[in-house]
């Protein structure tokens, strides 16, 4: 087996290690985002002031401060995995064509045959690879034992929380039942009745006397208005007219004070 074909198939498994390891982050950030819902859910919904005994709310805040210790170092391993504490920490690729390139042609012009030129790029790429492949394993390594002590972490954070969760529910059903009661008021006054229209509609056909009231008053009202309006009209002052155009002999008449 040629040596630089085995050292390029490392590279490109190494390389989907490298993806492997970005993919594997997706669960165990979930998982910590739900625990640190649920520890502040407890926190914030746990009664104190309830006259329960001493050593349940001591158990219970115990295991919280665990739950909020390992969720710490839970997530600090894991923002290891992202963020680059040290150089040893970073992948290294190939270089780019056009560098490759240039060297090849400086070897050309090196070496008196092609042949040669070829057999001393071959071993630079040689040489390449295997750096290249030394150091990608040892950060995927490195990343993945990161990842595994973040899921052990993570793994005591949820048993102590799902212990907390036994002095909650103990907590939550010793509470008093907050109950509120209320009273509907009316303010319907009973001397007052109120006015149906089919029976008010019966008592004008049955009373023609109402209609001939009713009709009289709302004469009367009209009249009254005439009246106001009229009063009203008289009280303006009148409008003085308007100037009035002509175009007699084709002269346009202005009065003198229009320019």
């Amino acid at each position: 087996m040629d040596q630089l074909e085995f050292y390029k198939d490392l590279f490109h498994k190494e390389n989907d290690r490298r993806h492997l390891v970005n993919n594997s982050l997706n669960i165990p950030i979930a998982i910590i985002s739900a625990l640190s819902a649920g520890i502040f859910y407890f926190i914030t919904n746990y009664k104190l002031e309830l006259k329960l005994e001493y050593n349940l709310n001591l158990l219970f805040f115990g295991l919280i401060f665990i739950s909020i210790i390992s969720i710490l170092i839970s997530a600090y391993f894991l923002i290891r995995v992202f963020v680059k504490f040290r150089s040893s920490n970073e992948y290294c690729g190939i270089p780019l064509v056009k560098v490759l390139n240039k060297y090849y042609n400086e070897l050309l012009t090196h070496y008196d045959t092609e042949e040669e030129a070829n057999d001393m790029f071959k071993e630079y790429l040689l040489d390449i690879f295997v750096m290249i492949v030394d150091n990608n394993m040892g950060v995927n390594d490195k990343k993945f034992g990161l990842i595994f002590i973040s899921k052990r972490w993570t793994v005591v954070c949820l048993t102590s929380t799902l212990l907390c969760s036994i002095p909650f529910i103990y907590n939550f059903s010793n509470r008093p039942s907050n109950v509120q009661k209320f009273e509907l008021i009316s303010n319907h006054d009973p001397t007052v009745q109120p006015i149906n229209p089919i029976t008010e509609v019966d008592t004008l056909i049955s009373n023609p006397n109402t209609m001939k009231k009713r009709k009289t008053q709302e004469q009367t009202t009209t009249k009254q208005e005439e009246k106001t309006t009229r009063q009203d009209e008289k009280t303006k002052p009148p409008t003085p007219p308007d100037v009035r155009w002509t175009n007699e002999s084709f002269e346009e008449i202005k009065p003198k004070n229009v320019k």
